[in-house]
């Protein structure tokens, strides 16, 4: 494990970057999950890592954790059970989830605050606090990101920008909050009207207007 000398987190730091190094910081991170997909399960038990199944920790699961899960069999039905207290909670239930949906489990950070996003002196990014990390379905990282970013109310351009670092599933997401899942009133509304038809224009901006500069130079 390496110590990063003199970073700044980005949660405090964001605000400050340029569009250019902002948009280096999605690069980055779209890399790194895109090499996190190619590690997969061999074994079809969800959660931590570790000889034993573990409880799994996480917002896609409320603010308690949750399992341990044997198999992807036992998560589904953990999600069939939630979907089930979806009156109770004032919502109207959405269509129950296809099993298959739990099926491929992937490495999950599953704790991608910005807090836990660090920058070094060059502008190199780093991720820590893997204690969350485990087997998860693919959406899990893409929802915990949406989750996170709405409970601790990040920055629009970042909540926008999840999109472009992690596999989108917007279907997930609608479907979570339908059940309960969210931190917003509005998210359904959100997701359907705005997330569903991704703000390609506010990154082509940032594009243009640093081809725009390069171009006065």
């Amino acid at each position: 494990m390496d110590l990063v000398q003199n970073a700044r987190r980005l949660d405090l730091c964001w605000s400050s970057l340029s569009c250019w190094a902002k948009f280096k910081v999605v690069l980055t991170m779209r890399y790194y999950m895109q090499q996190l997909r190619h590690i997969r399960s061999t074994t079809a038990t969800p959660g931590p890592l570790g000889p034993q199944p573990a409880q799994c920790h996480g917002l896609q699961f409320g603010y308690k954790p949750k399992g341990p899960f044997q198999n992807t069999k036992a998560l589904a039905d953990h999600f069939q059970k939630e979907l089930g207290l979806a009156g109770y909670r004032g919502y109207t239930p959405p269509q129950p989830l296809d099993e298959s949906v739990f099926a491929d489990l992937v490495f999950t950070h599953n704790d991608l605050n910005m807090r836990n996003i660090l920058l070094d002196h060059d502008e190199q990014v780093w991720i820590v606090d893997w204690g969350w990390a485990g087997f998860y379905p693919t959406w899990f990282e893409y929802v915990g990101m949406r989750l996170v970013a709405q409970k601790d109310n990040y920055p629009d351009d970042w909540q926008t920008a999840i999109k472009f670092m992690v596999e989108p599933s917007f279907d997930m997401e609608i479907w979570m909050a339908s059940i309960g899942y969210t931190f917003l009133d509005e998210i359904l509304d959100k997701v359907r009207a705005d997330e569903c038809q991704p703000r390609i224009w506010f990154w082509s901006r940032w594009l243009w207007s640093w081809r725009i500069n390069l171009w006065r130079r």
